[in-house]
C-alpha cells in the first residue's frame, strides 16, 4: 500500500468520522489536530478516530498507541497505521 493512498484514506476517514464538511484533499498532511488550529479534536473524537481506524484498516490499537502524539497530525496517524499494518503482517 503506497503511503499517499494511506494518507488519502486517513484524510477521508477523519473528515467522515469528525463530520468536518470539507473535502479530504483540502486537508494538509501536517494539519495540527490538537492545538486549536482549523480543526481541533477532543478526547471523544480521538475515541471515534480510534474506532474508525481499527475498522477501516482492520488493526487493533493498544493502550501504548493511544498517546495523543499519534493523533496530532494526519501524517502521525498514517505513521501509526503503517506501523500497525506492519505488525499485523508478521
Amino acid at each position: 500500500m503506497a503511503g499517499n493512498s494511506l494518507l488519502e484514506r486517513i484524510k477521508r476517514l477523519v473528515v467522515d468520522a469528525l463530520e468536518l464538511g470539507v473535502q479530504p484533499d483540502g486537508l494538509p498532511d501536517d494539519l495540527d489536530l490538537t492545538t486549536g488550529g482549523t480543526v481541533e479534536i477532543d478526547s471523544i473524537e480521538v475515541v471515534a478516530l480510534v474506532l474508525a481506524l481499527e475498522h477501516e484498516f482492520r488493526i487493533k490499537l493498544q493502550d501504548e498507541d493511544l498517546d495523543l502524539s499519534n493523533f496530532s497530525t494526519l501524517s502521525a496517524m498514517a505513521a501509526l497505521v503503517q506501523k500497525k499494518l506492519g505488525e499485523k503482517d508478521r
